[in-house]
């Protein structure tokens, strides 16, 4: 016992005395003991072989203290530091107060967003997933994912740029513009500028059409036909006199000389700049049973939507209806609902919320659900929740075969759905 107590215990009278001694001695007991446990689960938390025990004792530390809020998100930040994601979503949802307290949902997109994006037992050693998750956390406006993005770029080599381009390609916003921005900087490099022209071209963007068009022109065409087709795609999103006119000359070109995959590429960037004759050769293609047309052109409206161009409503919801399949169903999806801005209001996002929602495919099913959320209509979090364990449950999210797959990328929809529009 400390002078100080001794000296207080004198002037008190004898049962104060005893009850201030009871406290100074056994009071803080049960917080030495909390402490202890949280100490022993901290240390072996990243240890494979160590899951089972920790487990049982985080167990026993939540039938302790789980009532109480900090022991809880410790709970769950052990959970996660696990790779248990359906145990660290569970403390959340047991507890009711939890659940709906602002900041919740996108307190625990992070802390498991921080664990998943690493290799267990190796801090600082980036996972499969660390590429989607970071996208995600850009799109959420997240400081720290931007200073993580400015430190990757200029370690970047061409090869792995892709990883980061086609997830952020198919979702306007902020996640696209970091990405874009961050590729501008390595400008002096011929794919990483065409990248980035890409992300930004649109109606309120044309400060690349020169650069593209110069693209355009080039042995591109026959030596990268996808990134081509793509270039075609941006420069009719622009709506841009210059990329029209240059579409239309090679357009002539193409069909008088039979070159048909140019002739096929260059009808979407047309059809994403509304010539309603190109939009119908597009449609034809898809009815013809070739895929990627329409899934390009997808993209090409979105862009367009999300600078400010609402004159790419009706197209949108024409393209749902005309095309039925589920890749192109999806994009849009990703393209519209999960978009910044949001786009404006129209019933037919509902109705495709609802389509996607009740798809036997998870990751349709977190697009579906996020735009509920993103509405508030879908109560608390629940709907992403269960998307969430349902994916954990079916695959191991810290080593996933494909960060792309339906499972993994739905858990990835669901984490930044949390990050961006949590009340």
């Amino acid at each position: 016992m400390s002078p100080a107590a001794r000296r207080l215990l004198r002037f008190a009278p004898p049962i104060l005395g005893a009850a201030l001694l009871a406290y100074l001695v056994y009071g803080n007991a049960p917080g030495r003991e909390r402490g202890k446990a949280e100490a022993s689960i901290r240390l072996r938390w990243e240890s494979a072989t160590e899951v089972p025990a920790v487990e049982t004792e985080l167990g026993e530390y939540l039938a302790r203290h789980g009532d109480d809020t900090d022991a809880a998100w410790f709970a769950i930040e052990a959970y996660a530091h696990l790779r248990d994601v359906p145990r660290a979503v569970g403390v959340v949802t047991d507890r009711p107060s939890l659940r709906d307290a602002p900041g919740t949902a996108r307190r625990l997109a992070h802390v498991l967003s921080a664990t998943l994006s690493e290799v267990r037992g190796r801090p600082g050693t980036p996972s499969l997933l660390s590429v989607r998750l970071l996208l995600a956390r850009l799109d959420a406006e997240d400081e720290d994912a931007r200073r993580e993005w400015d430190e990757t770029i200029p370690k970047l080599d061409v090869p792995a740029m892709m990883a980061y381009y086609v997830p952020a390609s198919r979702t306007p916003g902020h996640g696209a513009t970091s990405i874009a921005a961050g590729f501008a900087k390595r400008s002096e490099i011929r794919e990483y500028r065409t990248a980035a022209a890409i992300l930004r071209a649109g109606p309120a963007h044309r400060d690349d059409v020169a650069w593209l068009l110069e693209i355009f022109h080039s042995p591109w065409r026959e030596e990268r036909r996808p990134s081509w087709q793509n270039v075609t795609r941006a420069l009719g999103s622009t709506g841009d006199p210059r990329a029209l006119a240059a579409l239309r000359t090679m357009h002539e070109k193409a069909v008088a000389t039979r070159d048909t995959a140019t002739r096929d590429a260059i009808d979407v960037g047309l059809a994403a700049s509304d010539d309603l004759d190109a939009r119908e050769r597009v449609f034809a293609l898809t009815a013809d049973g070739v895929g990627w047309p329409a899934a390009v052109y997808a993209i090409g409206l979105a862009a367009r939507l999300a600078q400010g161009d609402a004159t790419a409503v009706p197209r949108l919801v024409e393209l749902w209806d005309r095309d039925a399949r589920p890749v192109i169903h999806l994009q849009l999806g990703e393209g519209v609902l999960l978009a910044d801005p949001a786009p404006p209001a129209n019933p037919a996002w509902t109705r495709w919320a609802d389509e996607l929602a009740g798809s036997a495919d998870p990751l349709f099913r977190s697009v579906g659900h996020a735009w509920r959320y993103r509405t508030g209509t879908e109560k608390a979090f629940d709907g992403l929740a269960a998307d969430l364990v349902d994916v954990a449950k079916a695959v191991d999210l810290s080593n996933p075969s494909n960060p792309d797959d339906a499972d993994a990328s739905a858990a990835v929809e669901v984490l930044r759905a949390w990050m961006r529009w949590d009340r």
